[in-house]
């Protein structure tokens, strides 16, 4: 049976090498979903109040989004060393494998319901691909980190990922069977400063020994992935549902979306730009990144601190209350 992460693999290379027109051509729920990702985030469009709805309206009166600040709205990570994992190197994407207990993270979502995953794979977009304020400049570089929910068969996994763009499809105890962690890098906005954790995934002297489509297993490979989780400001979290950024598309994907670039050195950067970017021979030069996705009638929710509330969260017919961070801890003190 595959594991999703051998789905989500086998997905890169067949159908992400195609970036010319950065995914508008894409067929499918890629085409036909509702709930499509990546989006642009409009910061400005919050009410000052929490809980209370503000709708974005087109000048046709036409529903562009919905915004929520929400003092639930959280997540805790917790990732190990990464040490001699497995690096796919393709024509679209550098993809490296985080399962088998590279991680977890524990989801608080606007409704204080719980949800824990489990690290599957993390790969990169260059440039971004979520951006914010309609800027037509994207950040330089994007993570994705993905996570499975916790428990799922690889069968029910399979099912869900092979459904069409009726969101019908997906009930409601599966719309966020995946969960995806967005980190930026950028060398003005984040600084031009060397990145540890770039500089630890060594890919400037890796990706001249390998070739197209290649897997290696980099048994010197020590990354650590939780220092620049610790450097987050949650200020700047973002949540909402949609998809996979490349085919099949599918509209399973709860989006942790943090606005908070990380230092990156122009050098570091240039290491994924030749890959893509700057890269003639992918794509026209265009990167990586699918075009962004109209938001339409869902919510963004933006993390409100959080500090001074108390939550009362549903986990396994248990109620908990107590801080949200303690809660989050706790959880994965337990089963981790």
């Amino acid at each position: 049976m595959l594991s999703l992460l051998s789905l989500l693999l086998a997905i890169l290379p067949a159908h992400c090498s195609y970036y010319y027109t950065q995914g508008q051509d894409w067929n499918g729920t890629c085409q036909n979903g509702i709930n499509q990702s990546p989006v642009d985030i409009s910061t400005g469009s919050f009410p000052d109040t929490p809980y209370t709805e503000k709708i974005l309206l087109s000048k046709d009166n036409i529903v562009q989004g919905r915004y929520q600040l929400n003092p639930h709205l959280d997540f805790y990570a917790e990732y190990t060393v990464l040490a001699a994992r497995t690096v796919e190197f393709t024509n679209a994407n550098v993809v490296v494998d985080l399962g088998n207990g590279g991680g977890s993270l524990v989801f608080m979502s606007e409704n204080e319901d719980v949800k824990i995953y489990e690290a599957l794979q993390m790969h990169f977009h260059s440039p971004a691909e979520h951006t914010f304020d309609g800027e037509s400049r994207h950040y330089d570089l994007e993570l994705h980190i993905v996570h499975r929910r916790y428990n799922v068969l690889d069968s029910e996994v399979t099912r869900l990922q092979n459904a069409t763009g009726n969101t019908t499809e997906v009930d409601e105890s599966h719309n966020k069977l995946l969960a995806v962690l967005a980190i930026f890098f950028d060398v003005e906005k984040g600084g031009n400063v060397t990145n540890e954790f770039i500089e630890d995934l060594n890919l400037k002297n890796l990706s001249g020994n390998v070739t197209h489509m290649k897997t290696q297993t980099l048994p010197e490979l020590k990354v650590h992935l939780n220092k620049i989780i610790s450097n987050f400001n949650k200020e700047k979290l973002y949540h909402y549902d949609g998809s996979l950024t490349t085919p099949p598309c599918s509209q399973t994907v709860a989006w942790l979306v943090v606005d908070d670039p990380q230092p990156i050195t122009r050098e570091q950067l240039k290491v994924f730009q030749e890959y893509w970017q700057n890269n003639q021979n992918f794509s026209g030069g265009n990167g990586n990144n699918r075009k962004t996705q109209p938001v339409g009638d869902r919510v963004i929710y933006k993390h409100a601190n959080h500090d001074k509330w108390e939550h009362t969260v549903y986990l396994q017919g248990y109620s908990l209350r107590a801080s949200g961070c303690l809660i989050m801890t706790l959880i994965l003190s337990l089963l981790f």
